[in-house]
């Protein structure tokens, strides 16, 4: 039988800082300020940092290759701008360690948004919009954005029917091809028939992932840029069409399950909503995203 897992399509420095609180919560204040240099959160946050600058060298390189690197910085500034909160002040890590996790959040945000093509000048032209991608690539780093921000940060945003399931290795680190047909469409210029890759193949099925034989309506919001960061965190090769551009998409966050005119989140804890109340909400975001292009 295939092993069920859970594999976050976006690794991020959010799990080390859940880490630190979580091993903290059994002390107290006192107890935490009392506990030795390398304490077993200091551990955790150590080994976790020395691979995430693994992955985050992997996307640099590949972000340096297309001429970004002053997009970076200038995106780096901007970001630390936002006055992020700080771990937790009672885990028992050291200041240096709690400054390191807070510049790796930064530097996975800000190597998001250059994979989702957000350079500063998009960026600042959403914020006269009234929009934040900033603080939305922060909120889909830690695993807290709302169905709003996955839509900012997407390519698309729509009501589809899984169509089929194929397993199929790629050599993108994916494991299967799910094809949607377009219902409805509340972000994006999108066709009627639209693919992203998932993790699950052939040797293990990775838990929320569609499985083949499945079926249902779904909110999805998509982008072909977080494939593309996707592929290059795990050191594999995104499929790109002649044009340059990756042939398939990722699910940007959360997909919410639609049945009688509701969409209620497939995980996580967000609201159930009407569809047209979605209608509503994401329409100034849309043409916020048309108008900053």
């Amino acid at each position: 039988m295939k092993r069920s897992q859970t594999k976050a399509v976006f690794v991020t420095s959010a799990l080390a800082l859940s880490l630190a609180g979580t091993l903290s919560l059994v002390q107290s204040p006192a107890e935490a300020q009392s506990t030795p240099a390398q304490s077993e959160d200091e551990q955790a946050v150590v080994q976790f940092l020395s691979e995430k600058r693994d992955i985050q060298a992997r996307r640099s390189a590949q972000l340096d290759r297309r001429g970004a690197r002053s997009d970076a910085q200038q995106l780096r500034q901007l970001t630390r701008a936002l006055n992020l909160e700080s771990p937790r002040p009672f885990a028992s890590i050291s200041p240096e360690q709690s400054g390191a996790l807070q510049e790796s959040l930064i530097e996975d945000a800000v190597q998001l948004l250059l994979f989702l093509d957000m350079k500063p000048g998009r960026v600042q032209r959403l914020q006269a919009t009234g929009q934040n991608p900033l603080q939305a690539a922060i909120n889909f780093v830690k695993g807290t954005s709302t169905l709003q921000e996955q839509a900012l940060l997407s390519d698309h945003t729509v009501l589809a029917t899984i169509q089929s399931v194929v397993v199929e290795d790629l050599g993108d680190g994916f494991g299967s091809t799910v094809t949607l047909d377009v219902v409805d469409r509340y972000i994006g210029r999108t066709e009627r028939t639209l693919q992203f890759r998932q993790r699950s193949g052939s040797e293990v099925i990775y838990a929320h992932d569609i499985r083949e034989g499945d079926t249902g309506t779904y909110v999805f919001s998509l982008s072909r840029g977080l494939y593309d960061e996707a592929a290059v965190s795990d050191g594999a090769t995104p499929v790109r069409q002649n044009s340059g551009r990756p042939e398939y998409y990722a699910v940007l966050g959360t997909r919410y399950a639609a049945s009688d005119g509701i969409a209620i989140p497939d995980r996580g804890t967000g609201q159930a909503t009407p569809l047209s109340t979605i209608q509503i909400i994401l329409a100034p975001l849309a043409s916020a995203k048309r108008s900053a292009e």
